[in-house]
């Protein structure tokens, strides 16, 4: 994957729907999965926030902040 392509030890992948278009009702605005992997476990999360873009990114970069950091303490 993702990280035997960039010769890294971590890769993290995020998609979703920003907004304020673009959702739908499978997919709404707000949606998105935030993937990591390591060597030792790969996972992903799925988030809904109810937010405009702008805080959508910021709360989308503080939970991929936080999985960096439980990695590091692990």
């Amino acid at each position: 994957g993702i990280r035997k392509i960039s010769d890294v030890d971590v890769g993290i992948g995020i998609t979703g729907i920003a907004g304020p278009t673009g959702g739908s009702p499978e997919k709404p605005v707000g949606l998105v999965y935030i993937g990591f992997s390591s060597s030792e476990k790969t996972f992903v999360k799925e988030f809904q926030f109810d937010a405009n873009r702008i805080t959508f990114k910021n709360l989308v970069l503080y939970e991929v902040l936080k999985v960096l950091e439980t990695y590091n303490k692990d």
